[in-house]
């Protein structure tokens, strides 16, 4: 059912209670007037949308039938406390809104609750005092397009809980705490303003497959990224690197895609005791190389070095498996 271009400041019981039982969604669109909702408890919806109106309060009565809520383009500005009245709500969507704060216990207050996008809002600070003896899998965590500076994992637990998190395009400078997500598969930081990046208080991710740190400040890799050893992509666009060790990415057995494009890198070592065995595309477009040297060069190339174990080794008796499987993308 779709209420589109509605007229009145608020809807509540007299609307809702004359849907028929067999509707499944309710789509509330383009209103310039709406200001309230109260969603009755005897409703027998799955699913409320609300798209483009100037709603900034609503209310849930305790219900067991909502399953997702879908509010975006919105005057809200929190979270609606009524939402743990949902007790079999699976999906938050509350997207291009003025929240600004984020609690975590909602985790708990919403039992069932799967998916928590909160993209494009106001939020600058996280709290949480929930600890992993409380742990549940939950899928998808999305804080992009937000104002978070400061983000401390010691405290905030349950972004652990989450298989997919992105907190893409904010403003945060420091990433601090321990930190556990055994079923965390994937983390987008980039777009933001780290300069520094250390995972040494990180407890092993096993299931970890895909970390994304472009477009950030940082000059040199992060610290103990080898804890990580089931990634297979990891990208550093549009950073300050200027020399690379892969080193750093030896463990990484499963490491099929490394993308150090847009960078200012002058050098990579490869070391045939210590190298990503699996790496098959290395990305290197779009970097900017400093000269070291005066003369009539009209340009500096990347430096590429595979270092030999010894003069016995099968790099040095050119068997080098691992250039022969790469393909480099300058």
């Amino acid at each position: 059912m779709h209420f589109r271009n509605f007229k009145g400041t608020s809807i509540g019981h007299s609307i809702f209670n004359h849907i028929e039982d067999t509707i499944a969604n309710v789509q509330i669109r383009n209103s310039t007037v709406l200001r309230k909702i109260i969603v009755p408890g005897n409703v027998t919806i799955k699913q409320l949308t609300v798209v483009q109106t100037r709603l900034a309060w609503i209310h849930f009565q305790p219900n067991d039938v909502i399953e997702g809520i879908w509010i975006t383009s919105s005057h809200l500005q929190q979270i609606p406390p009524s939402l743990k009245n949902l007790k079999n709500l699976e999906v938050i969507r509350l997207q291009y809104s003025y929240i600004q704060h984020l609690d975590l216990e909602l985790l708990i207050d919403c039992r069932s609750l799967d998916t928590l996008d909160l993209m494009h809002n106001k939020i600058h600070t996280i709290t949480s005092t929930l600890s992993d003896g409380q742990r549940r899998r939950l899928f998808l965590l999305d804080l992009s397009n937000n104002q978070l500076q400061t983000v401390n994992l010691e405290v905030l637990a349950p972004i652990g809980w989450f298989v997919y998190v992105d907190l893409s395009h904010n403003k945060i400078n420091l990433l601090v705490g321990r930190f556990a997500g055994d079923d965390m598969r994937s983390i987008k930081l980039s777009n933001n303003r780290l300069k520094v990046l250390d995972f040494c208080q990180w407890e092993p991710v096993p299931r970890f497959t895909f970390i994304y740190f472009g477009s950030n400040e940082l000059s040199h890799l992060p610290n103990c990224l080898d804890r990580f050893a089931s990634l297979t992509y990891v990208g550093f666009q549009s950073n300050k690197l200027k020399s690379v060790s892969m080193d750093v990415f030896g463990a990484m057995d499963n490491l099929t895609t490394l993308d150090l494009s847009s960078n200012e890198i002058s050098r990579i070592a490869f070391h045939e005791d210590r190298h990503p065995k699996r790496l098959s595309r290395l990305i290197l477009s779009k970097n900017k190389v400093e000269c070291s040297h005066d003369n009539d060069m009209p340009f500096c190339p990347l430096e590429i070095e595979f270092k030999s174990r010894d003069k016995n080794s099968d790099w040095e008796r050119n068997n080098n498996s691992l250039r022969e499987q790469l393909t480099i993308v300058t």
